[in-house]
């Protein structure tokens, strides 16, 4: 597990929770009506009057918006008040880019939050920006990560599941200029046929993923006639590279992949590899197809927070164990990248069965 987020320490911590003076009508850029923003109220009293507190993330969410408006992130947030009492809570909030290419799944977080539960992500310096972009979810996500951008469900119906392997990454140059999105050198080997090497040009990265572009690395995708997609998502719900930097941050010679448990007793991430471990128990007293039925659930029929337990029941889940069961298994899935994966795949499968 990673260290609480850190930011440069400021010469007045609680300057930087003052918000700058506006207009008493108008408010931003945009000039909306104050009146009309009651995120932004809620925002600016989280920063004013909010109580220091951790959160791990334990679920991300990303809502594809037009192509001239920003992508929603959403976040889920197992939060500890500094007396010890815990909760879920999720919210959705931008974060600065440097902040944000180092949040991965599992990572403990600075946050503010209220009498309420309602949780602002403290996002050190930019926390005065941070009310302009936040709102309080009250369906938080569920558990893992899911990405829009990467929703693959038409192309599983015509590629073939794929191993993907990382063997040179550079930041794409445009005029001379770097942007965000990288260059991929990639071996794939897809299901039944022979490997080939190609390139995924532009290839822009999620930031949960950014550790992953670290050569060898090994990734899940699909392929067809040539072509290749990585499955981000299930590539950083199985390792989830908690404490490292952004692989094209790092310095030259420590690109070496994340370490994964000894437990996971191959890297052949298809169907017929991945089922190859069988039967692999139970967690909290619930076995994986309870752990996958259940989440996919809540999703698809968005069950409410404080009903997770009931709906757990109608799976066989024993009163009052689902939180703690799921936790079991997202330890055991953080672990175990063959698990992450295993995952990733029935969770896609369980949430469109009715």
């Amino acid at each position: 597990m990673a260290d609480i987020l850190s930011h440069p320490p400021l010469d007045d911590p609680a300057a930087a929770r003052q918000t700058p003076p506006v207009d008493p009508i108008f408010d931003g850029p945009s000039f909306t009506f104050r009146a009309l923003r009651p995120n932004l109220r809620r925002a600016e009293r989280l920063l004013r009057d909010g109580t220091p507190a951790t959160a791990r993330v334990v679920g991300i969410r990303i809502v594809r918006q037009t192509d001239d408006s920003p992508d929603h992130h959403e976040w889920a947030l197992e939060v500890t008040r500094a007396t010890g009492e815990t909760f879920r809570a999720g919210c959705r909030q931008r974060l600065s880019h440097d902040r944000l290419e180092r949040v991965r799944l599992g990572d403990e977080i600075r946050v503010l939050v209220d009498d309420d539960g309602h949780t602002l992500i403290d996002d050190g310096s930019e926390l005065v920006h941070a009310k302009l972009t936040h709102k309080v979810l009250k369906d938080p996500p569920a558990d893992g990560i899911q990405d829009e951008n990467f929703d693959l469900a038409k192309q599983r119906r015509k590629s073939v599941p794929a191993q993907v392997v990382v063997r040179g990454a550079k930041r794409t140059t445009v005029l001379g200029m770097t942007t965000q999105n990288i260059d991929l050198e990639v071996e794939v080997s897809p299901e039944g046929g022979a490997p080939y090497l190609t390139t995924c040009k532009r290839e822009l990265v999620p930031f949960y993923a950014q550790h992953l572009v670290a050569s060898e690395t090994v990734l899940p995708g699909l392929a067809l006639q040539g072509k290749v997609r990585v499955d981000w998502p299930a590539a950083a719900m199985a390792t989830p590279g908690n404490g490292l930097a952004p692989a094209l941050q790092r310095p030259a010679g420590d690109l070496a992949p994340q370490p994964v448990s000894a437990t996971a007793t191959s890297e052949d991430w298809s169907p017929a590899g991945l089922a190859a471990d069988g039967d692999i128990g139970e967690r909290g007293g619930i076995t994986f197809d309870q752990w996958v039925a259940v989440s996919a659930g809540l999703v698809r029929d968005r069950v409410k927070p404080a009903s997770a337990d009931d709906y757990a029941v109608q799976h066989g889940v024993a009163p009052g164990t689902w939180r703690d069961a799921e936790a079991a298994w997202m330890a055991a899935m953080i672990g175990d990248p063959r698990i992450g994966a295993r995952y990733a795949a029935a969770l896609e499968r369980a949430r469109k069965h009715r």
